[in-house]
């Protein structure tokens, strides 16, 4: 049981971290790509299985973004805020109990860039820096012989962007 708390404060402390952004640009994540961060079934798409009991897993993914933040005036394209993405996402999942799993996912832009669009009173994202943090609290229902893992409750799950 200390162990859980331990990695529920844990999780409150780094819901806290200040994101790398320049004054006058809006606030929000541009992240769009969410894993699962226990890789049961798929890496991209949760498929309600739960860690065994006393499971653990840390893992590194990466992948490359190409004009995911356009920016358009009157139906013309101006530039892209954002051209260019490289994101690195640091993964945790454990399962201290066998109907219990926590986890974790920390977004990095690992490097960024885009057009110039000061004329347009646009300031330019920084080229590194945090994303938003995700954290889960899985809890699964047994059923007799066959178990039925449901995602009941989530904690921050959108995170909350900051400047």
């Amino acid at each position: 049981m200390r162990d859980v708390r331990l990695v529920l404060v844990a999780a409150l402390l780094l819901a806290s971290v200040s994101f790398a952004q320049p004054a006058g640009l809006p606030v929000f994540d541009l992240e769009r790509l969410e894993l699962n961060p226990s890789g049961k079934g798929s890496l991209v798409l949760g498929s309600g299985e739960l860690l065994p009991r006393g499971g653990f897993r840390l893992s590194v993914a990466g992948h490359y973004e190409r004009n995911p933040l356009v920016f358009y005036l009157d139906g013309v394209r101006k530039g892209a805020l954002v051209s260019d993405r490289a994101m690195a996402h640091v993964l945790l999942a454990w399962a201290p109990l066998r109907w219990l799993e926590l986890n974790a996912q920390l977004p990095l832009v690992a490097w960024q860039r885009g057009d110039d669009l000061r004329t347009e009173q646009l300031g330019t994202p920084a080229t590194t820096g945090l994303g938003t943090p995700v954290f889960r609290v899985l809890l699964g229902v047994a059923f007799g012989r066959t178990e039925l893992a449901s995602n009941v409750a989530r904690f921050n799950d959108e995170g909350n962007p900051r400047s």
